[in-house]
């Protein structure tokens, strides 16, 4: 079963995450800890932050095009990556809380209950609960997809819940195909019914 509708970045997304990342290469500091101030606040609520932001989507031809939902999304995403510029990662953050469950030594339990906590956000819980995500995934080392995560949140208000089931099938699809092994073998070993057994 495949679910349409799966949003992948747009150029302009992939360009704002590779502006971030291009902060922490050149290991820009200033920036960052200005991004990092922006947590928790709103556009319009942190001027450094929101500078920034407009300047890059301006760079990318964004600036006439980008609505104020979009422009939140941008400055949501600049402040988490300052807290948590690790190396680029790959996939949805479902994929990210996956990795983050196979740790070993990890509670697979816990990082279900902070994921569906997740999934069940509306816009307005969203920002902070991807605060806490975000810093659970820094407490484990787990990379994150920028631009993902950026097409997704702008996308999160969809009748669809695209966003939502991707994240759904990354986290709990990747257990599906680990346990595959088991379900096969499982099901190649004859059942025996109620009227066989007597």
């Amino acid at each position: 079963m495949t679910t349409k509708n799966f949003t992948s970045p747009q150029q302009w997304q992939t360009d704002f995450a590779a502006a971030l990342s291009n902060l922490e290469e050149k290991k820009n500091r200033g920036i960052l800890a200005q991004l990092r101030r922006g947590q928790g606040k709103g556009f319009g609520e942190e001027p450094r932050r929101d500078a920034w932001v407009l300047t890059q989507l301006r760079r990318q031809g964004r600036a006439n095009f980008t609505d104020e939902w979009e422009v939140n999304r941008c400055c949501l995403i600049a402040s988490l990556f300052a807290e948590h510029s690790a190396d680029t990662g790959s996939g949805s953050i479902g994929a990210a809380f996956r990795r983050m469950a196979s740790l070993p030594g990890g509670s697979e339990e816990a990082v279900e209950r902070r994921f569906y906590a997740l999934l069940d956000s509306d816009e307005e819980d969203l920002p902070k609960r991807l605060r806490y995500a975000i810093a659970l995934l820094k407490s484990k080392g787990v990379p994150l997809d920028w631009a993902q995560l950026l097409a997704d949140v702008t996308n999160w208000n969809r009748p669809s819940r695209s966003v939502q089931k991707r994240w759904s099938m990354d986290f709990w699809g990747a257990v599906r195909q680990q346990a595959g092994d088991s379900d096969a073998s499982e099901s190649m070993t004859p059942s025996i019914s109620k009227s066989e057994e007597t």
